[in-house]
């Protein structure tokens, strides 16, 4: 299958019905990424998540052309698994960051499914 930019969730998550959330990059950017990505999707305001990493060749998330390809976020999973992870390039502020930002989606999508 051929990769089709306009289909990548990181880049333009506008068209697969998708906003981005929070992110959080687990390598230090040299020319290499590791990438935890939240996105709402706009209809239903279900949260998706999904990592990807490689060096500075693959395009982040490319092989993510559909939303199936995506996890549906799970909080106390999901919570479990980033609190989990170590990284010496990431703060605990930043993780708490993270972590607070799907918190805050999935709380406004609790509230608007009422």
């Amino acid at each position: 299958m051929m990769y089709e930019p306009d289909k990548n969730p990181y880049y333009n998550p506008e068209t697969m019905g998708l906003e981005t959330i929070a992110m959080l990059e687990y390598s230090s950017g040299n020319y290499e990424f590791d990438t935890l990505v939240v996105w709402r999707e706009i209809a239903t305001g279900k949260l998706y998540s999904m990592r990807d990493s490689g060096c500075s060749c693959p395009v982040p998330f490319e092989e993510y052309d559909s939303i199936d390809k995506l996890d549906l976020v799970n909080y106390d999973d999901f919570y479990r698994t980033v609190m989990s992870e170590k990284c010496e390039y990431l703060t605990p502020f930043e993780v708490h960051e993270f972590i607070e930002k799907v918190r805050a989606a999935l709380t406004k999508a609790d509230g608007e499914a009422r």
